[in-house]
């Protein structure tokens, strides 16, 4: 499958997931973690299909996901090593150019590299809370809000949509996360000697 079929795709499925939950809303899963009232007032009002095995794992694991890639409190060690599969892909559609910042079959090593230099350099803080989230099988698609504290202080909010696709283990393989156009080359005197090479190098790798 190419590039833009996989975009495709994954566009195809957030329009379903969509289209689901405005006419069929007893398809609609929400995380329980997300408490904000607006969120209550929905999960009161939608009943809960039943949801398959594979499904509340995955959405157990999407928590997981949450949980480990926000700081304070996470551990991107976790994150990069065991929620996402060995063999991985990481895609961010809306960059421009778009970028992958992992390719299936590829090492993480670089994508590690940089999640770890990053905490405490290109930010400081990055809490993510989990809005909405649709299930169908081994995919997910979820509104993100990210509480984000730059690296100079400035703290921004930011809304994310990801689709996020698992193997039989439970682990990503596929992430497809549209955020806005972020410029990269900025980030790089922000990091430390080894988050910049490790960025160049994807950089480069594209």
């Amino acid at each position: 499958m190419d590039d833009h079929q996989g975009d495709r795709n994954a566009a195809a499925f957030w329009v379903l997931a969509l289209c689901t939950y405005l006419i069929m809303p007893g398809a609609y899963s929400q995380n329980a973690n997300s408490s904000e009232d607006v969120i209550e007032a929905k999960t009161a009002s939608i009943p809960e299909r039943n949801l398959t095995e594979t499904e509340k794992r995955n959405l157990a694991r999407t928590e997981e996901w949450r949980k480990e890639g926000s700081t304070p409190g996470g551990d991107l060690e976790r994150l990069v090593n065991e929620v996402y599969a060995e063999s991985t892909e990481v895609f961010l559609p809306l960059n421009t150019p778009p970028l992958y910042v992992v390719k299936r079959g590829e090492s993480k090593e670089n994508w590690h590299t940089l999640e770890l230099s990053g905490r405490g350099h290109a930010y400081t803080r990055r809490v993510m809370k989990l809005i909405n989230t649709v299930v169908q099988n081994n995919r997910i698609a979820a509104e993100v809000v990210v509480d984000r504290v730059s690296a100079d202080g400035q703290p921004f909010e930011q809304r994310v949509a990801i689709f996020l696709t698992f193997d039989d283990d439970g682990k990503v393989i596929t992430d497809h996360t549209y955020a806005g156009t972020t410029d990269l080359q900025a980030l790089i005197p922000y990091l430390p000697e080894d988050g910049q090479k490790a960025l160049k190098a994807i950089i480069e790798n594209q």
